[in-house]
């Protein structure tokens, strides 16, 4: 699928483009961030907490539409029908709590308003499922019929690809320690030489963590959001083979994920949560671990009958 003309081009320049916000931001990162930061950005805040609503979007539907699919053809082949409806539920599941942590997390606009502010986990998740549960209704009574075999299989290789990006952003998130660009501002007149480049090793932390600062505020490299963002952008091109009456071209598809990703990665900075490397990094790694699981898998899936 990124094998072919002008996806292939579409993503190299994502790619290119990731990789200049890395250059960039590892020489400018403060100043950037000092120009573009606003306290009380309540629109990048509003993002911050419910992004994921509309991030979840993409894989909702096909969760619905799985359990849809599963549901429909039980009767024949029950055991692998059974675990659609399983995966897909599970899957409901999964992004409600995402969506439902993203919500009240403490980057949120809930709880930088009211640090205080404690929510039960089982109530985040049930908030968490009122918010993304209408995606995965119109996946159930409106997508199930567009679903065959190949374009399960090919949902699942962009589910697979979008959580092994997730997961490689939140390891790397334990082994960069790096304050966010909110906390430096805080602690700046007390502390020297606060701010840290992505590739510098913070060894403080323990100072702050007596002081009761929260470990969140030291999980800036990379950014999450931007990750999970970035997907949207990366897998819309894949809408007209997984849906056959999208026939959008895969170009407006690209650049309507794009606006929506330079958007969300602007609030990211904006709000002091990230800097511009920090997000630019999330980039190149959802595109280079999209473009590995497409060139080995998609042509093993494209070439399956219906």
């Amino acid at each position: 699928m990124l094998r072919t003309k002008p996806v292939k081009y579409l993503y190299l320049g994502l790619l290119i483009i990731s990789i200049i916000g890395i250059v960039i931001g590892s020489f400018y990162d403060y100043e950037i961030s000092s120009v573009v930061y606003k306290k009380d950005a309540n629109f990048s805040l509003f993002v911050a907490s419910f992004h994921i609503m509309f991030d979840c979007a993409f894989y909702n539907v096909f969760f619905g539409a799985l359990i849809g699919y599963g549901v429909k053809k039980i009767d024949k082949k029950q055991g692998l029908n059974v675990l659609w409806i399983v995966l897909g539920t599970i899957g409901i599941i999964v992004f409600s709590y995402m969506s439902g942590t993203s919500i009240f997390s403490s980057n949120g606009i809930f709880k930088y308003y009211n640090p205080e502010l404690h929510i039960n986990l089982i109530v985040e998740i049930l908030i968490g499922f009122v918010s993304i549960i209408g995606y995965g209704l119109i996946g159930f009574f409106f997508v199930t019929k567009y679903l065959n075999r190949k374009n399960i299989l090919l949902f699942l290789l962009l589910l697979g690809s979008f959580m092994l990006a997730y997961f490689a952003v939140t390891i790397t998130k334990e082994f960069f320690v790096r304050p966010r660009y909110r906390i430096i501002i805080k602690y700046e007149d007390s502390y020297n030489n606060l701010f840290h480049n992505w590739f510098e090793p913070f060894k403080d932390f323990d100072y702050f963590k007596n002081l009761g600062v929260n470990k969140e505020n030291f999980r800036s490299f990379p950014s999450g959001h931007t990750v999970t963002s970035s997907f949207m952008c990366l897998q819309m091109v894949y809408l007209p083979k997984l849906i056959d009456k999208v026939k959008t071209s895969q170009v407006v598809l690209f650049l309507f994920g794009f606006i929506s990703l330079f958007v969300l990665i602007f609030t990211r900075i904006n709000c002091g949560a990230h800097f511009l490397s920090d997000c630019s990094f999330a980039v190149a790694i959802g595109v280079i671990v999209t473009y590995i699981c497409d060139f080995i898998f998609y042509k093993k899936i494209d070439s399956i009958s219906e």
